[in-house]
Order: structure tokens, then C-alpha cells, then sequence
């Protein structure tokens, strides 16, 4: 293929944020006083924007909130994102040993203020060429939309590129795309991954640089 970029997915690719977002989701319901559960909340939430979970919920419990202000509540925890996510360290590295390799992206459902913030603590902001979040397409994950500006940014042939995703409506985006999606067995069981079509699954991140190789 000759691989010249290489498009990022962000949560659950260099941060396992899910635990981080559970918690803001539940501190937000008590607030509003709606009882849910952490499994409730990952089901509606996990991969998805802020804007379509947030609407499925209320529609789902049928709510009489405001869905501005209970977007707003929970954007509210955001100050306190980068102290508390681990980095996946071996990405990171991957990252790091390849800049000026790879030409290099992140197209995300996660908002970039969290992402940059990110990117600042661990000392990348300089390598990733441009941040797509959820505000920059129309429609999120699992439409191709996210990838499909992440392509048209880049201005490289389908040919050129590969993605790197952990979720099963990131694989589905990628592959809606018609892209090359190497996926990552952080986040998400294998299986489901087979299902929706990843092209390569690795049960180690250590091996994305030889895999992309590979590709290549």
C-alpha cells in the first residue's frame, strides 16, 4: 500500500477514559436526581457524542430535562480529565519513536479541548497534523463522516492510510470509510471486533509499528 498517514482514534486508543466519563455521567444524574446505573450508562454513552447519548437517555427513561443543561453539568467535570486518565503507554511510544515517519491525525467522538489537553501533558501536541471531534462532522461514530474528513484533510488516497481504533463503532466508521483499520484489544473483545470487519486485531499495542510495516 505504501502507508504515508496514519488516522488515530483517541478514547480507548491512547487513553482508556471510559471510567472518567462513567463517573461525570453519574455525579451529573445526581444532580438531576435520575437514577441510573454504570452499566445503564455504558450502554447508552460508550461510543457515542455527548449529543446523540445524551438524547437516547433522555428519550430511553423519558426524562423532562433540558438536554443543553445536562450536557452542560457534565462538561463541567472536564478540568478534571487529564489528572485523572492513564495514558496507553506503548501508543504513546509508537507515537513518539514515529514522528516525521507517518503523517499523523486524530479523528475522535471525544471533544478536543480533552484531547489537546492531553496531548499538552504528554508532550505530542506538536505532532499530530489536526484534531477532528464531534463537532466537526455532522454525524458521529459509527457513520464514516469523522473519517471521511480525516481523509479529505489529509488529501491521501484510501491507499495511504491507516487507522488505528479499539470500538466496535469506531471499526464500523473506519470500515464505512472503505479504510485499512488495525484494531487494538484495549477496550473491546475480540470477537465483536471480527464481527464488524477490522482488518488486523492486536492483543498488543507494542506491535502496531511492525503491523503498519506489514501493511505497507
Amino acid at each position: 500500500m505504501g502507508i504515508k498517514a496514519v488516522i488515530f482514534d483517541f478514547d480507548g486508543v491512547f487513553v482508556d477514559s471510559w471510567e472518567f466519563h462513567s463517573w461525570a455521567l453519574l455525579e451529573t444524574c445526581k444532580k438531576f436526581g435520575i437514577e441510573t446505573t454504570h452499566s445503564e450508562i455504558q450502554r447508552i454513552f460508550f461510543g457515542k457524542t455527548i449529543y446523540e447519548a445524551t438524547d437516547d437517555f433522555i428519550k430511553e427513561k423519558d426524562l423532562d430535562i433540558d438536554p443543553k443543561e445536562f450536557i452542560k453539568t457534565k462538561l463541567s467535570y472536564d478540568p478534571y480529565f487529564s489528572e485523572k486518565v492513564q495514558p496507553f503507554d506503548q501508543v504513546v511510544n509508537f507515537v513518539k519513536a514515529n514522528n516525521g515517519k507517518y503523517r499523523m491525525c486524530i479523528a475522535s467522538s471525544t471533544r478536543d479541548i480533552l484531547i489537546n489537553a492531553f496531548l499538552k501533558r504528554e508532550k505530542m501536541e506538536d505532532i499530530f497534523e489536526f484534531v477532528i471531534d464531534a463537532d466537526d462532522v455532522e454525524r458521529g461514530k459509527p457513520a464514516p463522516d469523522t473519517y471521511l474528513e480525516a481523509l479529505k484533510r489529509l488529501g491521501l488516497s484510501r491507499s495511504e492510510v491507516v487507522v488505528v481504533e479499539d470500538s466496535v463503532k469506531g471499526v464500523q466508521s473506519a470500515k464505512a470509510a472503505n479504510l485499512f483499520v488495525i484494531a487494538l484489544l484495549q477496550t473491546t473483545p475480540e470477537d465483536e471486533l471480527e464481527k464488524v470487519g477490522a482488518d488486523v486485531i492486536l492483543s498488543d499495542s507494542i506491535r502496531l509499528a511492525e503491523t503498519i510495516e506489514e501493511v505497507s
